[in-house]
């Protein structure tokens, strides 16, 4: 990747600090008046806001069901408001049918013929990472 987070031409970052101008299609204003109502001190405290997380781990690293970021038990609230009338075209086509049925690997682990196609069905889901998926299967496969 990059050393320096103004070295990332591809991030909104250098357009939201002021440094490049800003794409016609970019919303700066409106993240920036979440720091502060006046520019400058906005801009300032953005700036702060993104050299602090630098230090902090990838938020990607707690990622579930391949877009979810947040607690189980929010990923559960939110899953049940899912509307399977909604346009998902925003949403991997990969993604949609599993998170409106919300399946468990108990219920993928049934539904299939043997093991290896109940792990690969819970994986491509997009509803469990590889680490679920193994931890489920190795305490079933110890219990037998």
């Amino acid at each position: 990747m990059v050393e320096k987070v103004d070295e990332w031409h591809w991030s909104s970052y250098l357009a939201t600090s002021g440094r490049v101008p800003v794409p016609s299609w970019l919303t700066v204003d409106w993240l920036l008046s979440s720091f502060d109502s006046i520019k400058s001190a906005a801009l300032i405290k953005y700036e702060q806001f993104v050299y602090a997380g630098l230090s902090k781990k990838s938020p990607w690293i707690d990622l579930k069901q391949q877009i979810y970021l947040g607690s189980d038990d929010l990923i559960s609230r939110v899953v049940r408001h899912v509307d399977p009338k909604v346009d998902y075209t925003d949403i991997s086509r990969t993604h949609v049918p599993d998170l409106v049925k919300g399946l468990t690997i108990e219920e993928y682990e049934r539904m299939s013929g043997n093991r290896d196609e109940a792990i690969y069905s819970s994986y491509k889901s997009g509803l469990y990472s590889m680490k679920e998926i193994g931890k489920y299967f190795l305490t079933s496969l110890l219990k037998n």
